[in-house]
């Protein structure tokens, strides 16, 4: 039966290494023990890097907590998108029962913005600039909504086509309402 295992060990000069090792235990017709045969990889920087990413997108989460932002990504060559866990937070929405798509966002946006969006949608991937914002009102139910500002850049190739759009959202909900108390 073969094993897979990662583990410490400790050199004779004090020098911690992370290996990763492999083997199977080969056995006799009466289940005695014959040999093993395997692998010892030293996979220290490997988990470096590894706990260096996990580390990385925690405070990424924890700053789109704070500043009240996700992330977001459509792959037009392969029609797929991908939402931060902010955008969930903002949409007030669980990942595991919300797919990220454009219909599903769509569903979510105020009646009174749709058309708007679908139209900077389409013009996104022809504008020679990336930098056009645009707000939108996100119905949350029970009557109540947020506002978000979504800031996009569109990613394309050597000839100049869309190959993918990489966005924020901001949830700007608070300043409107703050703005709204000042007038």
């Amino acid at each position: 039966e073969p094993y897979s295992i990662r583990h410490r060990i400790v050199l004779a000069d004090g020098t911690e290494k992370v290996v990763h090792e492999k083997a199977e235990i080969i056995l006799d017709e009466r289940g005695a023990v014959i040999r093993m045969v395997g692998t010892v990889q030293d996979v220290t920087d490997y988990k470096r890097i590894e706990e260096e990413v996990f580390r990385s997108e925690a405070r990424l989460k924890e700053a789109e907590h704070l500043a009240k932002i996700g992330s977001w990504e459509w792959d037009i060559v392969h029609d797929t998108q991908w939402w931060s866990d902010g955008i969930y937070s903002i949409l007030e929405r669980d990942p595991a029962a919300l797919a990220p798509d454009f219909e599903n966002f769509l569903a979510m946006v105020h009646l009174g913005d749709r058309k708007r969006l679908k139209t900077w949608r389409k013009a996104v991937l022809n504008r020679p600039t990336d930098d056009d914002p645009l707000e939108l009102r996100i119905a949350l139910g029970n009557g109540r909504q947020k506002v978000v500002v979504s800031r996009t850049e569109v990613r394309r190739d050597e000839k100049g086509r869309p190959l993918s759009v990489i966005g924020t959202f901001h949830d700007v909900t608070e300043r409107k309402r703050a703005e709204a108390r000042v007038r």
